[in-house]
């Protein structure tokens, strides 16, 4: 029900195709919401994958070459794989887009 509430919020607040990112959350919500990834090429927010050196700048940069209209974070854990949090990732979000909502556990950002 959480996933079916957070991808129906998506499509009521983008238009179909539009791209987003979506952090810290199952990938799946990029089909749910009829959205496309933000960042070329894909990659999943796994640890071993973002600290691969230069992948969290390459993601940096391809959100920083066309802003998504919205980051889609799941709410970071105390222990396990839900609490990595990528920090150069994690810098420029907080940086550049402002918490708009909370559906569950998952926080919702816009551009500033």
């Amino acid at each position: 029900p959480e996933v079916i509430k957070i991808s129906d919020y998506i499509k009521v607040n983008v238009d179909r195709g539009d791209e987003i990112y979506i952090i810290n959350a199952w990938d799946n919500l990029y089909v749910l919401s009829d959205t496309i990834p933000a960042t070329r090429p894909w990659l999943p927010h796994l640890s071993w994958y973002m600290e691969i050196p230069g992948i969290q700048d390459l993601i940096v940069s391809d959100l920083q070459l066309k802003p998504p209209k919205l980051i889609v974070q799941g709410e970071y854990k105390e222990s396990g794989l839900g609490a990595y949090k990528p920090d150069k990732i994690n810098d420029y979000i907080m940086k550049n887009y402002t918490q708009k909502d909370r559906i569950n556990s998952y926080l919702i950002f816009e551009p500033k």
